[in-house]
């Protein structure tokens, strides 16, 4: 991913787990510096046939990353009180010559 770009990340579960049943889902990214990055189920789009779970970035918030070797990870939680958790997954932060939001 680079900085200052709209990235969107398409995390697939391995799990046949009902997406729809979900009451919340969190999903953190750690930037370069180790900062944590959250976002919860009132950003992400879920797709239940292919278990899937989509998050869109603005520029905005990538250039609030550092740039370097990252992680994301996602935790969930059913209406039925279950807990899950993904891997966490390995991302790369890349920097632009010129920052900013471009517009």
């Amino acid at each position: 991913m680079y900085r200052g770009t709209t990235p969107t990340f398409l995390f697939e579960l391995d799990t046949a787990v009902d997406l729809s049943s979900m009451s919340q889902i969190w999903v953190t990214i750690r930037d370069g510096a180790r900062i944590k990055h959250n976002w919860d189920i009132t950003r992400v789009t879920l797709d239940n046939e292919h278990h899937t779970i989509g998050l869109w970035l603005s520029q905005q918030e990538t250039l609030e990353m550092h740039p370097g070797i990252g992680a994301a990870q996602i935790r969930f939680l059913t209406t039925g009180g279950s807990a899950f958790t993904t891997e966490r997954t390995q991302i790369y932060i890349s920097p632009t010559l010129r920052g900013g939001v471009i517009s």
